[in-house]
């Protein structure tokens, strides 16, 4: 095994996300892709990272040139997604989980953060569509039982929230 290699070096970047180390993550993507630059996870991976280090608009770059490779990834669509949300660009955000939830309907990441991009534009009531589907792959998602009680607050159906809250 060499320690330049393109897939050490992604599965590397993959333990330091899961460890919170998100500088240290970008870079071991960022050598990897040096080595291997159509792989098009990897870039959704970087582009993961520079969002969780609040570069949006690189983590926006990065995910377009894995899309670029590969236009078929719930994984690039969803990160995309996270980027624009977090640049403010709900609209598009949601028309990217939309296309991430055409491509696979089970990640759970894709329906919450589609339902948050739905509340920021005040569109509640699709919002909570977004977190039932959340919901129904996972239940155990908190935020999305919180988001979903605040939605139906906004709503008027004060009942409603309070049984999301239990």
């Amino acid at each position: 095994l060499s320690p330049g290699d393109a897939a050490i070096l992604s599965n590397k970047g993959s333990v330091l996300t899961s460890l919170g180390m998100y500088n240290e993550s970008a870079q071991a993507y960022s050598a990897a892709l040096l080595n291997d630059p159509q792989n098009a996870r990897s870039w959704g991976y970087l582009g993961y990272a520079l969002n969780k280090m609040g570069n949006f608009n690189e983590s926006l770059k990065a995910c377009e040139k894995g899309l670029a490779i590969d236009p078929n990834s719930s994984l690039l669509w969803t990160n995309r997604g996270f980027a624009l949300n977090n640049l403010g660009n709900y609209k598009e955000g949601v028309a990217a989980y939309d296309r991430a939830l055409a491509i696979d309907q089970t990640f759970p990441v894709s329906w919450f953060n589609k339902g948050f991009a739905l509340s920021a534009l005040g569109r509640y009531s699709d919002a909570i569509t977004a977190y039932d589907g959340a919901l129904a792959l996972d239940p155990n998602i908190s935020m999305a039982w919180l988001y979903k009680a605040a939605a139906l607050s906004r709503l008027g159906k004060y009942e409603d929230a309070v049984a999301a809250y239990d």
